[in-house]
Order: C-alpha cells, then structure tokens, then sequence
C-alpha cells in the first residue's frame, strides 16, 4: 500500500513537472511564450526595398514580423502610433547587412507613441540622429549597429519608459559640425528643456534598461 502511494505521489510530481508555469519577475508570461511559439511557426514577411518597407510599417501591428533582406534602404523611417502588446510585439529584424541609410536627413528611424516594438540586429545608419523614441514605452532593441550619425545615436525623449537596448553596437556618433547639431552622445535620455513648456511629463523616464 506504502508503495502504491508513493508511485502515485511520484506520478502526480512527474505531471506537474510537465505543466505550464507562470513566470516571475523579469520572466515572460506563458501566454507570451505561447505567442512566440506561433510566431516561430510561421514564416516572417520580407521586405527588400525602400518602398516595400514604408508600406509594411504604415500596415504594421500586434504580432507582425517583418523579416528586412540584405541591402540598403534609403531615406528617412517613421513609426507613429504603432502598437504591439505584451504577448503580441510587432518585431522587425535583419542582419547587420539590412541597413537604414538616413544619409544627412533628420532622423533615420523614429518611433513615436509607439509599445512593444521589437528592433532585433539590423543597422541604422547616418541621419543627424540615428534612432528616437518619443514617447515610446514597453521596446526592446536588440543587436542593432547605429553608426555615423551628425549628432546623438539613441535618443529616449519625451518620457518614453520601459524600454531595453542591450547587444548593440553604437560608434561614431557626432561627425557633424556643431552647426550640424555635432554633440555626439551614444545614448541620450531626456527633452531639451526649451521644448518643456508646461509638458513637466517630459522629465521622468523610468526604467529604461541598457
């Protein structure tokens, strides 16, 4: 009967050992582990050229994968009021040789009012600024080049919050002029206090993680 009992207690632990568990803390949730899954099962959409990658992201949303090929998209990129979710993040990636080429324009990639976005390995090059994010919360920046900008690479603003930007590579920031805006930080946090005005909003920016 003893016996029993424990090959009972034994099969019990056994299944539970097998059953899905919430995580904790920084952890991903099993529902956004589910979601990814799903994502890895089917095949990401690609894009090859400069068009085709402003019609994707003026399409993109919750769950979207854009997959950038190989070569050199010219110009300046804009994402506003796009919105992933937790267990559902819009997710662009490429390798190192996918390269967003700002030349001397503005800014090469912006996002603005824009969460759970996803950036994975590509590279953001020239522009007087490489990458922003204004009012953004919630992004993950993962594996990206940002080189040879006229003034700062990364620029978090407007109290954009929760977002990460780890594996990345940031270099020759700031070859422009001072006229040029030459200031040349690899990351910089924060709103020009000319721009303030009564937005006292733009001073807090938690947890961004780097």
């Amino acid at each position: 009967m003893k016996s029993t009992r424990r090959s009972q207690a034994a099969a019990s632990q056994q299944s539970s050992d097998h059953q899905p568990r919430a995580t904790g803390g920084g952890g991903r949730s099993n529902a956004e582990l589910q979601e990814r899954m799903r994502r890895k099962q089917r095949s990401p959409q690609s894009v090859s050229d400069t068009n085709g990658l402003r019609k994707a992201l003026s399409k993109a949303g919750p769950g979207d994968w854009l997959r950038l090929e190989d070569g050199v998209y010219d110009g300046e990129f804009r994402m506003r009021g796009v919105q992933g979710t937790q267990e559902a993040p819009l997710r662009i990636e490429g390798s190192s040789k996918a390269v967003l080429d700002g030349g001397k324009g503005k800014t090469t990639l912006q996002l603005e009012a824009s969460d759970h976005v996803e950036l994975a390995g590509f590279t953001i090059l020239g522009g007087q600024r490489g990458l922003i994010l204004s009012g953004c919360d919630h992004n993950l920046m993962d594996g990206l080049t940002v080189k040879n900008t006229l003034s700062e690479a990364v620029h978090f603003k407007e109290s954009s919050s929760f977002n990460t930007l780890q594996n990345s590579h940031i270099n020759d920031a700031g070859r422009g002029s001072q006229k040029q805006l030459g200031n040349g930080e690899g990351v910089y946090i924060g709103s020009d206090s000319k721009k303030w005005g009564d937005k006292v909003a733009f001073l807090a920016f938690p947890c961004n993680q780097f």
